[in-house]
């Protein structure tokens, strides 16, 4: 996608948006699906504040032009023509200067569009607040005069309404395959999940990348922790850098994508660390240390992982072995196998409907082929209610977690703590499996949607957290909880990013990181309950009369009735 197309006019919508719920639910004819393109229309103004035009193209040239030159942009953000945003909303877009739209005016030069390529990128791994805390440290750091520099709230502004923009691009790829070169082996992203580091130093960093962007300097070294992975996607795709990653340790090389000879010379060198170095001094001589944040391993619950680095986006392909590394090989014997088996026939009968006549098994492989590399699981046996709990008990007895062998400890006399524990548990990885099945039966996903690992990752978390509530590791309450009907912002928490603390609010639609979720009933004027039970998600944010909106609350607005004109946005193809 251009990163060009990160901006168009807020007026000429009428044609492209679909229509989505009114106070009463619409009817079926009103809704039809987005156009990918948008004609050309004038531009249109609106008052904010008193302010000469003039004086929003200085604060752009300013603060925007510095950032990188026209002929060093990524060939990829150049080749495709103009589209739209996913939403141009006015009351989004008053940046506290002039009369003109900022994002169509950042859109006429490369280096606004590459400003606003930089708000996305940014969407991708960070919430608002802190990407606009590193813009703003970004700006400070290129002298912009202070009086007018930005906000905090308005450069969060300008972060929002780019948020989901690169969602079908290939970046967020690009950002979890760097981060890869810092997992630790076998452990998937769980090894990595951090809070973000300082915002003051990644500014800085992006201070630096832009220097070289410019011509300014030649080239620049990098080390750190697996934030280094970000700086490293935006240098190769925004900026079209030549970049190569380096083990700080033993000097070998990790990753290089040029010949290294010739004209083409390394510009961007990254050192990996583990970026807990606790260094005082922010630079090596040449180089640019990037500490990353504080551990997450000990935390627990839905909160605490909104607050994670996210690295990006995984495929459907490997989102399993991914999230948990080489652990998913424990379903390869039989007591992983049996357990997995038994839990999956459980929802099949719970959720025939959804399934379409359709056996549970081959809908699990289809949207999860990496479990058919267990020849156990596609073996032919019996599902009984007996068959469940003996298979709880043989996969505790397998386990090597710590739980799972207290467990056995605490039903023998002689029994004896084991020296050394696996860091995954048989049972709460079979667990976590079965729950995100539920949740995939429940959605309609958009084919551009891909899998987050750090989602994966935090509904792991949350059944352990279920589990270490129950004494003696009493798997009972598992075996009978019946299946779950999640809301729209749990799904999106699970299958696209954490992003905030799940409540019991049944929302009808909810928008996060430019992702769109929303309740099947929205699009039928008499849906079956299937029908209605049903999510959808898809790029793109929620949008009526040029404001945006987080979510719709039982078909209601946070703060207002709802009228006719709501739409749902799809980003464009």
């Amino acid at each position: 996608m251009s990163v060009e197309a990160l901006a168009v006019t807020a007026t000429g919508m009428g044609d492209i948006l679909c229509g989505f719920c009114s106070q009463h639910r619409p009817a079926a004819k009103h809704l039809t699906f987005v156009s990918p393109s948008l004609p050309e229309t004038e531009t249109r103004s609106s008052r904010m504040v008193p302010f000469a035009e003039d004086s929003l193209e200085l604060v752009s040239s300013l603060l925007l032009l510095p950032w990188a030159r026209p002929s060093v942009l990524g060939s990829t953000c150049q080749q495709t023509p103009k589209r739209v945003l996913p939403s141009p909303y006015q009351n989004v877009l008053w940046f506290g200067f002039g009369v003109k739209h900022i994002v169509r005016l950042l859109a006429e030069s490369d280096q606004g569009s590459a400003c606003l390529g930089l708000c996305g990128c940014l969407s991708v791994s960070y919430d608002d607040f802190f990407s606009a805390q590193v813009l703003r440290n970004l700006a400070v750091s290129m002298k912009s005069p202070e009086f007018l520099t930005p906000s905090v709230s308005q450069w969060s502004s300008l972060v929002k309404i780019t948020s989901g923009t690169l969602a079908l691009s290939d970046f967020p790829n690009i950002v979890f395959g760097f981060s890869r070169l810092w997992a630790p082996p076998g452990d998937g992203i769980i090894g990595l999940l951090r809070v973000p580091g300082s915002p003051f130093i990644l500014g800085g960093a992006l201070s630096l990348l832009a220097d070289v962007s410019c011509g300014k300097v030649a080239s620049i070294t990098f080390r750190g922790g697996v934030e280094c992975a970000w700086l490293a996607a935006v240098a190769e795709w925004l900026l079209s850098l030549r970049v190569e990653v380096i083990n700080a340790q033993d000097g070998s090389l990790l990753y290089r994508k040029f010949s290294c000879s010739g004209l083409e010379r390394v510009q961007i060198t990254i050192l990996r660390g583990d970026g807990e170095d606790n260094c005082q001094c922010l630079f090596f001589g040449k180089s640019y240390y990037v500490p990353s944040g504080r551990r997450l391993h000990c935390f627990k619950g839905y909160s605490i992982m909104s607050l994670a680095f996210s690295l990006g986006t995984s495929t459907w392909t490997t989102i399993l072995s991914d999230t948990f590394g080489n652990t998913l090989s424990k379903f390869s014997n039989s007591e992983g196998a049996d357990l997995l088996f038994c839990l999956l026939r459980r929802i099949g009968e719970s959720t025939k409907l959804l399934l379409n006549g359709l056996d549970i098994l081959a809908f699990v492989l289809s949207k999860l082929p990496e479990l058919k590399g267990s020849p156990h699981l596609n073996l032919p046996r019996d599902y009984t209610r007996e068959t469940l709990l003996k298979a709880f008990d043989r996969a505790i007895e397998a386990c090597g977690c710590k739980m799972c062998q207290r467990a056995n400890v605490s039903r023998s006399v002689a029994g004896e703590l084991q020296p050394s524990f696996q860091r995954f548990c048989l049972v709460h990885l079979a667990l976590t499996i079965r729950e995100y099945v539920e949740v995939l039966l429940q959605v309609r996903l958009d084919e551009h949607v891909q899998p987050s690992p750090l989602g994966l990752a935090s509904l792991y978390q949350s059944i352990g957290d279920k589990m270490e509530t129950s004494l003696n590791h009493n798997y009972r309450m598992f075996k009978e909880i019946p299946i779950q009907y999640h809301s729209t912002l749990c799904v999106l928490n699970i299958l696209v990013m954490p992003s905030e603390s799940v409540d019991e609010n049944q929302d009808s639609a909810v928008c996060c990181h430019g992702i769109t979720a929303y309740v099947g009933s929205l699009l039928e004027n008499r849906p079956t309950p299937i029908q209605a039970r049903l999510i959808h998600i898809l790029p793109g944010h929620i949008e009526r009369e040029g404001s945006y909106f987080d979510r719709i609350d039982d078909m209601k607005w946070k703060g207002q009735s709802v009228q006719c004109g709501t739409r749902i946005r799809h980003l464009p193809r």
